[in-house]
């Protein structure tokens, strides 16, 4: 009681806070020397007003249950247990905000009731009929289900109004030049998800699941092409050939595939292959994705890219988990005797072994770390697209219950945020709040999606020793 009463005129002197004022990760002025407490169980807290507050050790990279005598404490957290014996009522979090109106955005507006032609906001028509309208470049799409489509008007942008959950129950075709598909979850019992063929087509932060055959399919003339921050998962039926993401290339332009996640499909995660000479001719340019848990049917890589000749592949801060059977990134496997291109690769590759990249004639693997267990190691992936959303992936090697991740390069202090699994995109999120610093992300493990369809393989749990997130900002 005496270190408490001390601590907490120190507090009070150096940091003034009014009863039920929330001062989380206060950095004190003057550090505090303790003179007491315990080692153990036992918590050190400092009550101001109605707010109660647990001390952490500067020295510690996560809060800590201990404060040992002698420590200097420099920051004060936020406590939301009440200990038995403790006479306490933290503050209660005010009620969020109702959501903002809808903005009137430029573009035709659809739903899944819409009819007519006028296609405004207040007069949404079938997506039928808005996209192959001309005169501009964007389709919304307002929340509910819509039967699967295929895009053919060139330079057209069909994408989820923000915020709203749209749902295609069907297959995609991205036939149009420099089409565009952007914010959808797509379930497909019939073919892909979305099989694009277009040239410039840009697929973009779509949730693909539970497709017949590949998530996404992209290939040989989609010269310019982008897939760009899509969750992908569950997708596939037949063995060795369906694939979470399934991509070709005959270049010149690059092929662009960045900030991906892609999980839990029947075959490979990211596979490009084709025994076709030409068909692999790229440039590919992968930065930022992650590939793991793969294989649903059979053993599988979760990143493939080989069979004919590869002419050039550039892949930058990947991440790739796959600790049993065959290897996690298998770069430049050959079925033809002419040598590959150029490759450059670096990022983290764990598996059994974790990285090849074999058969160039010329190849960088500087910063590429083939590892047999899992580093700790934290990415967090601003989204190119869409600011204030940004991918997490976190392997936990130390088996943390909690990690630190800073998520200043997303979210602006003062915004509320909100962190889930790539494995719960629907679900309570496993953190939120509004951002001040740096935050705790809980790596419990959670089921992985069920398939709707039956695989061989039971797909592992989400998170533990190796986590990914979603984060959203608003």
């Amino acid at each position: 009681m005496k270190y408490l009463l001390a601590l907490c005129a120190v507090l009070c002197v150096v940091t003034p806070v009014a009863a039920q004022q929330d001062v989380r990760d206060t950095v004190l002025a003057t550090p505090v020397v303790t003179t007491s407490g315990k080692v153990g169980t036992d918590y050190t807290h400092a009550t101001i007003g109605t707010v109660i507050f647990k001390v952490r050790r500067d020295s510690l990279v996560v809060p800590s249950d201990t404060v040992a005598i002698h420590d200097t404490v420099t920051k004060v957290v936020h406590d939301t247990v009440c200990r038995a014996g403790w006479t306490c009522t933290p503050p209660a979090a005010p009620p969020p905000p109702p959501p903002p109106p809808p903005s009137n955005r430029v573009g035709f507006y659809v739903s899944p009731s819409g009819s007519g032609s006028t296609c405004s906001q207040s007069s949404p028509c079938a997506l039928s009929t808005a996209i192959g309208k001309t005169g501009m470049d964007t389709v919304w799409m307002r929340q509910g289900s819509y039967p699967g489509f295929t895009l053919t008007t060139a330079n057209r942008v069909v994408r989820a109004y923000p915020g709203e959950r749209v749902t295609i129950k069907g297959p995609i075709g991205q036939r149009a030049t420099n089409g565009v598909i952007w914010g959808l979850e797509v379930v497909s019992n019939n073919g892909d998800g979305i099989n694009a063929s277009g040239v410039g087509s840009k697929l973009i932060n779509n949730v693909i699941h539970d497709a017949e055959h590949q998530g996404i399919g992209m290939y040989w003339n989609t010269q310019g092409g982008e897939i760009s921050g899509n969750i992908v998962y569950n997708n596939g039926s037949v063995t060795n050939k369906d694939h979470g993401i399934y991509f070709n290339s005959r270049g010149p332009t690059p092929l662009l595939l960045t900030d991906n996640v892609v999980f839990d499909n029947w075959a490979y995660g990211m596979h490009a292959y084709s025994s076709t000479p030409g068909d692999l001719a790229g440039p590919f340019v992968l930065d930022g994705n992650v590939t793991g848990w793969t294989g649903l049917d059979d053993d599988a890589s979760a990143l493939l890219i080989g069979g004919s000749r590869v002419g050039s592949v550039t892949i930058t801060n990947h991440r790739a988990w796959k600790m049993v059977g065959y290897i996690a990134a298998d770069i430049g496997r050959k079925v033809d005797s002419y040598p590959n291109g150029t490759a450059s690769v670096s990022g983290i590759f764990v598996g059994t072994p974790g990285l090849a990249v074999s058969r160039f004639s010329s190849a960088a693997t500087s910063g590429a770390q083939n590892l047999a267990t899992a580093p700790n190691d934290v990415q967090v992936r601003p989204n190119k697209w869409e600011p204030g959303r940004a991918n997490v992936t976190v392997f936990n090697g130390s088996g943390a219950k909690l990690v630190m991740v800073n998520l200043s390069s997303v979210v602006k202090v003062g915004q509320s945020y909100e962190v889930r699994s790539v494995c719960d995109l629907w679900g309570t999120p496993v953190a939120s709040g509004t951002y001040a610093a740096p935050i705790l992300v809980p790596m419990t493990a959670i089921p992985a999606p069920v398939p709707q369809r039956a695989p061989k393989r039971q797909p592992p749990p989400c998170g533990g020793a190796f986590g990914v997130f979603l984060v959203t900002a608003k």
